[in-house]
C-alpha cells in the first residue's frame, strides 16, 4: 500500500512538474512573442522613416539636378540674345545685314523659335525677314523704358499655340536706345526635361 501510495505522489508531483513547466513555457512564449512583436514594430518604423528620407532626399536632389539643367540651358539663350544686341552688324548693318546675324544666332543655340530685330519704336522683322508690329508689347516697352534686359513670363504664342516666353535685349550705343533684339524661346524642352523625370 506504501508502493501504491508513492506512485500516486510520484504522478501528482510529475503532473505538478508538468503543470509548472507548461506555465513557464506559456509565460516564457508569450513574454518571446510580445517582445518579438515590439521589436518587430520599432524595426519597421525605424526602417520606413529611413527609407522616407532617403526617397525624400533623393526627390530633391532630382529637383535640384533639373533646376540647374533648366537654368543652364536659360543662360545659354540670355547670352546668346545679349551677344547679338552687342553685334556691331546689329547696331549699323543694313537689314539684311541684320537679319543673317540673327539667323547665324539662331542656328548655334537651340531652343529659339525665332531671333528678331526691333527697332524702338516696335517694328520688327525676324530672321527670316518677317515684319511684324511689336508697338504693344511689354517687352519693347519695358526695354524702351529702362534700357535693360527684360525676360517675360510664360505666355502662349499666337502664332504657334505653344507655351513661350521672350527674352528681349536693348542694342546701345552711347547708352543711347537704338533698337531691341529678342528671342522667342519654345518651353518645350522644360516639359520634356520635367516629363522625363524617373523616382
Amino acid at each position: 500500500m506504501s508502493m501504491g501510495i508513492r506512485i500516486v505522489f510520484r504522478e501528482m508531483n510529475e503532473v505538478k512538474l508538468n503543470s509548472l513547466r507548461a506555465k513557464f513555457l506559456a509565460g516564457f512564449l508569450s513574454l518571446f512573442l510580445g517582445s518579438f512583436v515590439v521589436f518587430f514594430a520599432i524595426s519597421y518604423y525605424m526602417s520606413s522613416q529611413a527609407l522616407f528620407k532617403s526617397s525624400d532626399k533623393i526627390s530633391q536632389e532630382i529637383g535640384k539636378s533639373v533646376a540647374l539643367q533648366i537654368e543652364n540651358n536659360y543662360q545659354k539663350k540670355e547670352m546668346a540674345v545679349e551677344a547679338v544686341a552687342h553685334d556691331k552688324g546689329i547696331l549699323n548693318g543694313s537689314r539684311e545685314e541684320r537679319q543673317k546675324i540673327l539667323a547665324e544666332a539662331k542656328a548655334q543655340v537651340d531652343g529659339f523659335a525665332m531671333l528678331a530685330y526691333s527697332d524702338v519704336e516696335g517694328h520688327a522683322y525676324s530672321d527670316q525677314g518677317k515684319d511684324m508690329d511689336r508697338t504693344t508689347r511689354d517687352y519693347i516697352k519695358k526695354v524702351r523704358e529702362t534700357k535693360k534686359p527684360y525676360m517675360t513670363g510664360a505666355s502662349v504664342s499666337g502664332t504657334s499655340g505653344k507655351l513661350i516666353t521672350i527674352m528681349a535685349y536693348p542694342v546701345l550705343d552711347n547708352d543711347e536706345l537704338k533698337g531691341i533684339v529678342y528671342g522667342t524661346v519654345e518651353l518645350d524642352d522644360i516639359s520634356e526635361l520635367v516629363g522625363g523625370i524617373k523616382y
